[in-house]
């Protein structure tokens, strides 16, 4: 504000202003009065006058005094105010700042927590329990929970954690542990106890194991007993163990045995096609048969079999029995270390073919008119090859010339038969005086053989009889029934053949045979047949042959007789013609035409695979209309290949006969079929393929 002085003088005037300047000002203002109380939570430190507290107004920063008024309780509950005061220029301002806590003196806690529990493996955990929180300055609080493993090899051990927090951060905390202790072993499973064949994959170990509630830990070892190079037992032993100590054991045997014997196989191409059991033919018995063990391969699935060969003989001298003269059996026994044993033999049947041989005979003689006759030689000696032999037979035949007696002949002939009635023989003739040999030119002989099938006829495969005893007589020329017994001999096997007889150096003259039957025999129907050389020349009654005319160096070897036994009666009359076999698409239909067919009860239509062994098909009853001649026919559906058919006739009276065997060779086989053996087989082996149709077969053969 302005104010002006005037000094007037003298009209002069002169002034003086005086300006005054000053500022209004209001109440002071606090610069950080907080609005509202102040929290300070639980138990702090109990507040002061705060110097940070200012105040100014328009003319600057105000001074500021504080006073701290009365701390109130309530409950746990506390405040305080602070009275600031500014004043300026007379000008008064007050901030009061209220300051509330909580005088927190308790702490929090849980109600209802349940104790530690101890529970046996596998059971239930219990329920979580209701648990209580409470605070005394907070009240009812809320409760946390949370659970845990707690970590172990025994058992196992749950802790529950029941956690609560009051206002003033004051915490309440428990814990529950949950044991379940473990007195059970852990469950262990292992392959159960085998045997198994030596050369077997031996299976690997394996386990299945449990545990109710603890970790568990397995022991494995394994030991090997052998017993022997073949066999041995693996024994698997388990040891199961738990984190309590409990612990199982188990085991598993393996027992490696060899209960298959060592093959054995031929390999010597001579014995290579016999089977086991089978049989080898030898001739003679220059050599005995010997089985080497080089002639056999031996080996075994699981180890080394050692094994050995034998040669035994079992029959000696029985060609009388069994048609041979020994029988051996040739045998490889194989043993492996399990005490597996096999054995592979044959038999050699040794047939002893080969007559006796005569030495030193001496050479034919031509002597001179009344030249003196030496003796017969006493060192003619005989060998043969399988019996002991060696002293010959001896027999002298004197013929003088009906002509003139001065001409004499002398056959000398030293003979022997060996066991298998082989019959050995040599002559010597001695002439005297010109004698005209031709005039002891004549022979006559051939066989004795067994009609199997009572026919009358000699079929394939019918046996000679040896030992039948021959006669020869000469007829008398002026009388038929007047009959010199001439010479005997016994029948005997010449050249392999059985049955044989022989009489040589024969006038010519009319002669006649007898024949005697061994005991057990008979002889069969007479004259049968068209074939002279097949039929029996013996009348069954008498045992005689009708007259045979002998003329100079005439040789007759077709005279023979027939056996058959002696309690079978022979159907005489009827008579079976023209048997015939015709097969087509796998069957066989068989035709016969019968003579007399009136005396005839009944036919058997009759199979045989190997034509000795006949079994009936069909009995077909004897029509009897004609009595000359009758047709029959039967058809065999049953698919036969290879075989013999015959017909058997019945008489009405129950005498039998039999029609000539007719062998059948077809084709009908339903499916391919190979065999091999031996198998297994090392080496060598045979390889048989039947085939129901003809073409080309490829067989493959893969060596593992």
């Amino acid at each position: 504000q302005e104010f002006t002085y005037s000094a007037t003088a003298c009209g002069l005037t002169s002034t003086c202003v005086v300006t005054y300047t000053w500022q209004e000002v209001t109440e002071p203002v606090f610069d950080n009065c907080p609005a509202g109380p102040i929290d300070l939570g639980c138990n702090p430190e109990l507040p002061t006058c705060d110097p940070s507290i200012t105040a100014r107004n328009e003319c600057g920063l105000v001074a500021v005094s504080c006073i701290a008024g009365s701390i109130i309780e309530n409950l746990w509950f506390r405040s305080q105010t602070f009275t600031y005061t500014a004043t300026a220029c007379g000008l008064t301002s007050t901030c009061e700042i209220t300051y509330e806590w909580i005088e927190d003196v308790n702490d929090p806690v849980l109600i209802g927590v349940p104790g530690d529990v101890s529970l046996p493996c596998g059971s239930a955990m219990p329920a979580w329990p209701e648990v209580i929180g409470f605070d005394i300055e907070s009240g009812a609080l809320a409760v946390m929970t949370s659970s845990n493993v707690v970590g172990t090899s025994c058992g196992e051990k749950f802790q529950r954690r029941w956690t609560a927090y009051d206002e003033c951060g004051k915490k309440a905390e428990a814990v529950q542990t949950i044991t379940f202790y473990d007195n059970e072993a852990p469950h262990l499973t292992v392959p159960s106890d085998t045997t198994l064949q030596c050369g077997a994959a031996i299976p690997k170990p394996y386990y299945e194991i449990s545990d109710n509630c603890s970790q568990y830990f397995v022991d494995y070892k394994e030991s090997v007993k052998t017993h022997n190079e073949c066999e041995y037992t693996i024994t698997r032993i388990w040891i199961a163990r738990d984190g309590c100590y409990n612990f199982v054991r188990d085991t598993q045997i393996i027992d490696v045995i060899d209960t298959i014997a060592p093959v054995i196989v031929p390999i010597n191409p001579m014995i290579a096609s016999i089977p086991n059991g089978g049989e080898m033919i030898m001739y003679g018995c220059l050599t005995d048969p010997r089985l080497l063990m080089e002639d056999v391969d031996v080996y075994d699935e699981c180890c080394t079999a050692e094994y050995t060969t034998s040669d035994q003989l079992i029959a000696n001298g029985a060609c009388d029995i069994f048609g041979y003269y020994r029988k051996w059996k040739c045998s490889a026994v194989a043993t492996d270390p399990a005490g597996n044993q096999s054995e592979y033999y044959f038999y050699v049947l040794q047939y002893d073919t080969t007559a006796p041989v005569i030495h030193n005979v001496p050479a034919d003689l031509t002597l001179e008119c009344g030249e003196e006759v030496p003796p017969a030689d006493t060192t003619v000696y005989v060998e043969d090859d399988c019996s002991l032999v060696s002293i010959p037979q001896f027999s002298e035949e004197v013929f003088v010339d009906p002509n003139d007696a001065d001409k004499i002949a002398y056959v000398r002939t030293w003979w022997a038969v060996d066991q298998c009635q082989n019959r050995g023989e040599a002559t010597q003739i001695i002439t005297v005086c010109g004698f005209d040999t031709s005039n002891i030119s004549a022979a006559v002989g051939n066989s004795v053989w067994e009609d199997i099938n009572l026919n009358g006829l000699q079929d394939e495969g019918e046996p000679g009889v040896n030992g039948v005893k021959v006669f020869l007589y000469q007829q008398n020329s002026e009388s038929a029934e007047d009959l010199s017994l001439m010479a005997s001999t016994v029948t005997s096997t010449f050249n392999g053949t059985k049955g044989y007889f022989d009489f040589d150096y024969l006038p010519s003259g009319q002669y006649q045979l007898s024949f005697e039957a061994p005991e057990q025999f008979q002889f069969t129907l007479m004259n049968e047949g068209e074939n002279a050389n097949l039929d029996s020349d013996v009348d069954p009654v008498t045992g005689m042959t009708n007259s045979i005319l002998l003329l100079n160096e005439e040789k007759i070897q077709n005279i023979d007789a027939g056996l058959i036994p002696h309690d079978i009666e022979i159907l005489t009359g009827a008579k079976v013609n023209n048997l015939s076999v015709s097969s087509e698409n796998c069957t066989n239909t068989i035709n016969w035409q019968v003579s007399n067919d009136n005396r005839v009860d009944s036919y058997a239509v009759q199979f045989s695979e190997s034509g000795d062994q006949f079994s009936d098909l069909q009995r077909i009853t004897a029509r009897r209309i004609n009595p000359t001649s009758e047709e029959y026919a039967f058809t065999d559906q049953t698919r036969r290949s290879v075989g013999y058919y015959r017909i058997m006739l019945t008489s009405v009276d129950g005498q039998v006969s039999y029609s000539p065997s007719k062998k059948v060779t077809g084709r009908c086989i339903e499916r391919s079929i190979l065999s091999v053996y031996p198998n297994p087989s090392r080496e060598v082996f045979h390889l048989e393929f039947t085939s129901p149709q003809t073409g080309e077969a490829e067989i493959i053969i893969f060596d593992r």
